[in-house]
């Protein structure tokens, strides 16, 4: 059980303690099966020497925790995250001066096929925070379907209030905004369909066993049973208010553009 939950879970559930920040142990930084997985290998391959409270320890490099900090913005967040990535991205290229490797950063951007996200986070630094890019990194890795209407979705989902936009789930935006049948059915299965690793964690079944497609099976129903009723209300609002349809409208033309191969 313990090996299941490191390979499908990233942290430990989080510390809290009154009138303390969060504390949260990660052994690694994305979920398996995300289109923007990121193998810890060669995270612990890079990471750098430091020293916090006296003691000597690792931390990322200065490219992988830029790359994170996009990623997270980004591809979790589909920028429903108000400014705060931006100050820490714009923080962390002030205080690095020129140790920043921007060619290692674009590279591994292109190689993971994280450039869309990246570029989006790096270009909206550089237009609200005035962060020193330097313009050919932007030029590498601006997708060449990038339009207005996806950089003004973007810009009005970042300003949008925090608790709102996140209120809405990214499925939940999707299926409102997807006009077929098999569109919706497909999202739909995307939901039902994660990997097996996942599945074994969250119904104690053993990866190789033939009960994991039972497990798909209580996942179908979990999704329904559990997210059913919030997607009716949702889906009310959706047609009564028009802040809420702007938000799923938002939300469907960032997802669509991130997901571009």
């Amino acid at each position: 059980c313990a090996d299941v939950t490191l390979q499908a879970g990233i942290h430990l559930p989080r510390m809290i303690k009154k009138g303390h920040a969060g504390f949260e142990i990660h052994w690694n930084l994305t979920l398996p099966g995300k289109s923007y997985y990121i193998n810890p290998h060669g995270l612990w391959q890079r990471a750098v020497p430091t020293q916090i409270a006296g003691s000597q320890t690792l931390m990322l490099s200065l490219e992988d925790t830029l790359l994170y900090l996009c990623l997270h913005a980004a591809y979790k967040h589909h920028f429903s995250f108000g400014l705060r990535p931006l100050c820490d991205i714009n923080e962390l290229i002030e205080r690095s001066g020129n140790t920043l490797d921007w060619d290692a950063v674009v590279n591994r951007a292109c190689n993971q096929k994280w450039q869309r996200g990246i570029f989006m986070v790096l270009q909206l630094a550089v237009d609200i925070m005035e962060a020193t890019i330097p313009e050919v990194v932007l030029k590498r890795l601006r997708p060449a379907d990038t339009s207005n209407a996806v950089l003004d979705a973007v810009r009005a989902q970042l300003f949008t209030d925090k608790s709102l936009a996140q209120s809405i789930p990214d499925s939940f935006a999707k299926i409102l905004e997807s006009r077929g049948l098999i569109d919706k059915i497909k999202i739909i299965g995307e939901r039902v369909f994660v990997p097996k690793v996942l599945i074994a964690n969250k119904y104690s079944i053993p990866e190789n066993s033939l009960r994991i497609y039972g497990g798909y099976l209580h996942r179908f129903y979990d999704v329904l049973h559990s997210h059913g009723n919030t997607f009716k209300k949702i889906e009310k609002l959706y047609k009564k208010n028009s802040t809420v349809k702007s938000i799923a409208e938002r939300k469907k033309i960032i997802a669509d553009w991130l997901e571009v191969e």
